[in-house]
Order: C-alpha cells, then sequence, then structure tokens
C-alpha cells in the first residue's frame, strides 16, 4: 500500500486488489501498454489506484494531486510493480485448496 498526503493535509491509500485491477482493465489499462502508451496507461493506472480505498474520489481530484507529486516517475514504478503483484495472486499455486485436476 502506499499512502500519499497532500499539502491540503488530505490523505490517500494507493492499493490494488482483484476488483481494482479488473476496474482499471475495463476502463482500458494494459500493463503491457504501460511503455507502449503512456499517456493513457499512466493516468489509468494512477486514477486506478485509488478505486479500492477512495472509488468516489473524482479523476479531476485525483489529476490534481497526481500533478503535486514529487518523484512522479518512482511511484508509477511503485503502482506496476503493486499491479503485477496483484495479478500474480491471480495464478500463484494454492496449497490449501482442495480441488483436484488432471490433463485426460
Amino acid at each position: 500500500m502506499i499512502k500519499l498526503k497532500t499539502a491540503e493535509g488530505n490523505e490517500y491509500q494507493l492499493e490494488f486488489d482483484r476488483d481494482s485491477i479488473a476496474y482499471l482493465e475495463r476502463q482500458g489499462f494494459a500493463l503491457d501498454k504501460y511503455s507502449t502508451q503512456p499517456m493513457t496507461q499512466i493516468p489509468l493506472l494512477f486514477r486506478g489506484a485509488f478505486f479500492k480505498h477512495h472509488r468516489f474520489l473524482k479523476d479531476s481530484e485525483k489529476d490534481k494531486i497526481f500533478e503535486g507529486i514529487k518523484n512522479r516517475d518512482k511511484l508509477m514504478a511503485a503502482l506496476v510493480e503493486m499491479v503485477g503483484e496483484s495479478y500474480e495472486t491471480l495464478v500463484k499455486d494454492n496449497d490449501e485448496g482442495n480441488v483436484e485436476w488432471e490433463t485426460v
């Protein structure tokens, strides 16, 4: 989780879960397009990071926050890493699962 605190004293928690990633994808976000389409993917990723805890915050407010962020490149790298970690939870081994499967 990433915590932001604005100059006005507002605090936000940026975090992803499967629901927020699904929301991002419905909005057009694709991790493999992040470096080739930065003008659309970077704003989508930043806005989507608010979905889990602040889903009703207006995009215009998110954009204003983005403009005031120091070290944006490092923040965006951290968000990309967080998205990757969320994707991993979908396919990682579930040692506690009780469903068996086989190829026939």
